[in-house]
C-alpha cells in the first residue's frame, strides 16, 4: 500500500499504483562516510524576509537556504530541471534546499 496515494481517487489517469517507497532497512554503516559528513545541526535559526532579492542575497552570503512552497496536482509528474507550476489544483506544501538562482530568457529560475 502506498502512503502517498489518496484513496479517494486519484487525479491523474494512470498514476495507479503511485510512486512506490522502498522500506528503509535502517542499517547504517559507521563506514558510510558519505551519511556521516552529511550531518549537520543548528545552533540557531532566523528568519528572513521572502521576498526574491532578500533570499538571494541570504544565499550569496550565507549558502543553501530551506523553503516551502505549495504543490499543485501537476507536481507529480516533474521528472528533472526547473518545475513550473503548468496544470491543476493546489494538493498542500513542500519544503527544499535552495541551493542558487539564474536567469533565461523565460525569467528568473531557482535551483
Amino acid at each position: 500500500r502506498d502512503p502517498y496515494f489518496d484513496n479517494s481517487g486519484c487525479s491523474h489517469p494512470g498514476c495507479e499504483p503511485a510512486y512506490p517507497t522502498p522500506k528503509c532497512p535502517n542499517r547504517w554503516k559507521k563506514q558510510n562516510l558519505f551519511w556521516h559528513k552529511s550531518k549537520h545541526f543548528s545552533v540557531n535559526a532566523y528568519k528572513i524576509s521572502s521576498g526574491p532579492y532578500n533570499i538571494m542575497a541570504e544565499i550569496f552570503l550565507s549558502g543553501p537556504v530551506e523553503v516551502s512552497f505549495t504543490v499543485c496536482e501537476d507536481f507529480a509528474h516533474y521528472k528533472s530541471r526547473v518545475y513550473k507550476h503548468l496544470t491543476g489544483d493546489q494538493m498542500g506544501g513542500h519544503a527544499i534546499k535552495l541551493i542558487g538562482w539564474g536567469t533565461t530568457d523565460e525569467g528568473e529560475d531557482y535551483l
